[in-house]
């Protein structure tokens, strides 16, 4: 059932588009609860036939897009920025990219925000069980409320962009409580000052913590 955690990370411009979202969730929590079980079974019937209509469509509009070789790739990047559209296709199971790709991704494009705040992040691993094995690098791992605001930082970039991750597991994360994040800036390894971290998604309502 689509729930509204797989929506929280849209833009403003997606917000009618998030909401028309969590109106189809409600409504099927309500057909859940249809007190005839014929009926209940019937309509359910139909959102699975509709469901794997729209599903077989999108996999024959990705096959036209594959015909076109190289010059697709503009198109599948496209895609795969829109996160209404790349959750759309996983939940098909149509996403070009695997996990590891999207997760790996991910990293490499808050990469050169870490390095900016003495920071960085290795991927270990995906497990088969989708969940996400990372090391922190660098200076600000000594930094309770740097660290704290990058481990949250790293996930909320992950689940962006795979939200079927089943869980992130950090090497080096910083203790899970509110005062770290908001203590004094302390002193990192080397013995300078770590940085107040802001957060480059300024407009993103989602919380890393509620995922982890």
């Amino acid at each position: 059932m689509w729930g509204k955690e797989q929506f929280m990370n849209m833009a403003e411009p997606d917000a009618k588009l998030m909401q028309s979202m969590l109106r189809i969730d409600a409504l099927l929590q309500r057909v859940e609860q249809l007190p005839d079980p014929a009926v209940r079974a019937n309509v359910t019937d139909i959102l699975h036939g509709l469901l794997d209509l729209h599903g077989q469509a999108l996999a024959r509009m990705l096959e036209v897009f594959g015909r076109r070789g190289d010059q697709a790739q503009p198109i599948f990047d496209a895609l795969e920025a829109d996160h209404l559209i790349s959750g759309v296709l996983l939940v098909h199971g149509l996403h070009p990219r695997s996990i590891e790709q999207r997760v790996q991704r991910a990293l490499q494009q808050i990469q050169p925000y870490l390095a900016a705040h003495n920071g960085g992040v290795e991927l270990l691993e995906v497990t088969g069980e989708q969940v996400v094995r990372l090391r922190l690098e660098g200076d600000c791992r000594a930094c309770p409320g740097s660290r704290a605001t990058l481990d949250n930082l790293i996930k909320e970039a992950i689940y962006l962009a795979a939200p079927d991750v089943a869980a992130i597991e950090v090497e080096g994360a910083a203790p899970d409580t509110e005062a770290a994040a908001a203590s004094t800036p302390s002193k990192g390894q080397t013995g300078r000052e770590c940085p107040r971290v802001a957060s480059p998604f300024p407009h993103s309502s989602f919380k890393a913590e509620q995922r982890s």
